[in-house]
């Protein structure tokens, strides 16, 4: 309660993938008739923008906006994007007191709690910090050039945010970045 909730992954896919007019919720309904076949359905998506153009993939406005590394379909995003919306933000989106942005503005005076989309990469872009190389996919201990590129992200941020000791200790001995990102 009382909570801004913001998800690593993608809540609708482009307008363009639908019929005029389609509304969020038959995104999600989309998404529920794929079983468990993430994969298949991002290659529907594939499919669905070929129709359209000679694009594969079809970037929504604010993946532009935010100069978003992939489109929410792309084979390394699609898990995300489907696991997240399907099992993630669809039963919130019926749950009372909670408002998933943008797409329920009408629920939020009500609202306890809000759910946005964000991509920790473009918040970073956004504010001028260092946005590649902080994570280390291969494991062990941060390489110098990962450490160097964490402690100007955390400079950076500490201006904004307050990162406790206990915080950066664990943000800093998580090589993948995953807690760096949340």
């Amino acid at each position: 309660d009382a909570a801004l909730w913001g998800f690593d992954f993608p809540f609708a896919l482009p307008v363009e993938l639908f019929p005029a007019g389609t509304a969020w919720p038959a995104q999600l309904d989309f998404l529920r008739e794929w079983g468990e076949e993430a994969y298949a359905c991002g290659v529907e998506c594939c499919r669905r923008a070929r129709l359209l153009g000679d694009k594969l993939h079809l970037r929504r406005a604010t993946d532009a906006d935010a100069k978003a590394p992939f489109d929410c379909y792309h084979y390394r995003i699609i898990y995300q994007t489907f696991y997240g919306m399907r099992d993630v933000v669809f039963p919130l989106s019926g749950t009372p007191g909670t408002a998933v942005l943008p797409f329920q503005y009408r629920k939020l005076p009500r609202a306890r709690r809000v759910l946005v989309e964000c991509c920790p990469g473009s918040v970073l872009k956004k504010l001028g910090l260092p946005h590649q190389n902080y994570k280390q996919p291969n494991g062990g201990p941060l390489t110098r050039k990962r450490l160097r590129t964490r402690h100007a992200l955390f400079a950076g941020v500490e201006e904004l945010v307050r990162v406790t000791d206990r915080q950066r200790r664990v943000m800093m001995r998580n090589p993948g970045g995953d807690a760096v990102d949340a």
